[in-house]
């Protein structure tokens, strides 16, 4: 929930962070920090798998996911907008992002199979600039954040095949898993806002190549699922006064605008990682 002052209205939050680059610092750090012995000079060569076991860290960019949430902030926005609202602030884009664990144990020389735990984000957001007290001095000038911020934790079983053909140190290899995810969709605007919970079906595929203990791949994912909004709170102050940044007039039109909305973190991604080999070839 957003934070309210004394007067009842939402405080302003920034619209920035630097949370989607936590994941790919971690990997980075790992990378960097790990001793190479971890993957040893064997394992590097790629190839047939024999009885390798497979830790994959994996950090992936989703693209024009959140469909449902960014047609519904785009409406938003350009109703700031007619109302004479700068917009000064806008990530509406539908880039998220998602990071994740697999650990793989062969069956045959060129296909194994296991279970990954990976989790997806997605935030979109504007912000608007509106000044309070009137123009003649005394006046307030604040940014005011619209968002929504959704994520899924997902557990799949999944399988790799190498195809046993190999382009010196490249090794190509195609994934797919199947699986459940569950999540939570949160949206705050300065009117109110709103808290929902649910699960899905996933299902991923990936092609990718390997090099050494290095991994990139692209692919797709099918996720979404419907939110149960239990948590609407409407802040009742504002749109009688007047206030341009107060787009919702009741409660009833603030869960119109919510309740039917999915999660749908349905999308390509480029996938990112490291491939560590435990065992002998």
């Amino acid at each position: 929930m957003r934070p309210h002052n004394a007067d009842g209205q939402m405080e302003a939050a920034p619209c920035a962070g630097l949370r989607r680059w936590i994941a790919p610092l971690v990997l980075l750090a790992g990378l960097l920090l790990c001793p190479r012995a971890s993957w040893g000079e064997e394992a590097s060569r790629g190839g047939p798998l024999h009885s390798q076991v497979l830790l994959r860290l994996d950090y992936a960019v989703n693209g024009n996911g959140m469909e449902d949430w960014r047609d519904g902030l785009s409406e938003l926005r350009d109703l700031a907008v007619s109302r004479g609202l700068p917009i000064t602030e806008e990530d509406i884009r539908g880039l998220g992002w998602s990071w994740g664990v697999s650990a793989l144990i062969p069956v045959s020389g060129s296909f194994a199979v296991g279970a990954e735990m990976s989790f997806v984000r997605d935030e979109n957001s504007f912000c608007v600039l509106e000044m309070i007290g009137g123009p003649w001095g005394g006046g307030q000038r604040a940014d005011y954040i619209t968002d929504v911020n959704a994520f899924s934790r997902a557990l799949q079983g999944v399988g790799v095949y190498y195809p046993g053909v190999s382009w010196g140190r490249w090794q190509p290899y195609v994934q797919v898993g199947l699986g459940y995810g569950s999540g939570w969709a949160k949206f705050s605007t300065p009117s109110g806002d709103a808290e929902g919970t649910g699960g899905g079906l996933i299902a991923t595929g990936l092609a990718g190549v390997e090099f050494r203990f290095l991994h990139a791949s692209i692919g797709y994912r099918i996720h979404r699922f419907q939110p149960s909004y239990d948590g609407v709170r409407f802040l009742d102050v504002g749109y009688d006064e007047g206030l341009q940044r107060f787009f919702f007039p009741d409660e009833e039109s603030l869960r119109a605008f919510v309740e039917p909305r999915e999660v749908d973190f349905s999308a390509w991604m480029v996938q990112i990682g490291m491939t560590l080999r435990f065992g002998h070839r």
